[in-house]
Formats: C-alpha cells, structure tokens, sequence
C-alpha cells in the first residue's frame, strides 16, 4: 500500500519499513510464542543489520516437541557486560537458567537436556550492542556412556544410558 509520498508499506504493513518488524526470525516479533520448527534462526530486535533496542524484554521458547535434544549454535554475541547486570540473554533447560552478556561471553553451543529451550532477552535503557543470532536444529539421540574418563566411552554417544565403567 501506499502511505503517503514516495513511502509504501512493507510485508508488515509498517510504512517506509524493511519488513523486519514481523520476520519470525525476530525476537520482537515471536515474543510470548513457541517455535515449533525442527530448523530455524533468531536474532535480536536489531537483526543482522542494526544492534538491539532500550527497554526490551522479550521471552520466547523453541520446542517441537518430540524427544530429540534442541541445540543451538550462536555465531554472533556481543551484549553489554557488566556482569549481566543491564542487558542479558537467559536460556532455561528444565530448572536451570543461565545469564550470558560480554562478561560471560558467548553462549557458544548449547544443547539441551531435552527438545525445549526458553530464552529471556532483557535490556536496560542504555548501552545497546550489536546483539545475536543464532541457528537451531535437533539432535538424534545417540545413547551410550558418555564420561570421557571411563573405558568404554562413546564419543558418538549424547545421551549417558548409564552404561559407563571406570
């Protein structure tokens, strides 16, 4: 549509907009959902053109549900330190949380305990980064021991069937 001038709106119907306020692959724009792809990507509200905003706070959970083990993979992280204190990315796996900012460095690899991951994205009014992005995709579960230290350890193995012998 046109919105006036040489303006025209975009696939979200913002006018003068670069179709990123609505992308899936915005955390902004799938807030408060569950992305139930077995493949995807998010990055923060920025994108991969533009850092993060103020004042965001923004939850999101990846599960499709079956019984494979979530992994994500983050190849760009840069999120103001100060020991998480301002601005941060929260991933929770079950009962355990775990903050991530410059002061802890990049999340790196994450792989779930199961097929489900919450992230919490909060920032504070100020100091604002280049942000994130990460991918995802599903592991099959391989079973076998998986303690690097006994003799009959599976380096293939992502699931501990308790098999393990010292």
């Amino acid at each position: 549509g046109v919105c006036g001038g040489d303006a025209v709106a975009d696939d979200c119907g913002e006018c003068g907009g670069d179709g990123w306020s609505c992308n899936t692959a915005n955390i902004a724009a799938v807030t408060g959902t569950t992305l139930t792809g077995d493949t995807g990507e998010l990055y923060d509200s920025g994108g991969p053109n533009a850092g993060y905003s103020s004042n965001e706070n923004y939850s999101v959970t990846i599960s499709n549900g079956g019984t494979e083990q979530l992994q994500l993979v983050f190849d760009y992280f840069d999120v103001e330190a100060y020991s998480c204190n301002y601005d941060k990315l929260t991933i929770t796996d079950g009962d355990t949380s775990t903050d991530y900012c410059n002061s802890t460095g990049s999340p790196g690899t994450v792989t779930a305990s199961g097929s489900s991951l919450t992230l919490d994205w909060v920032t504070d009014g100020g100091g604002n980064y280049g942000g994130f992005h990460f991918t995802w995709s599903y592991l099959s579960v391989v079973e076998g021991c998986t303690d690097a230290t006994a003799c009959n350890y599976n380096d293939q193995a992502n699931t501990d069937d308790g098999s393990c012998v010292a």
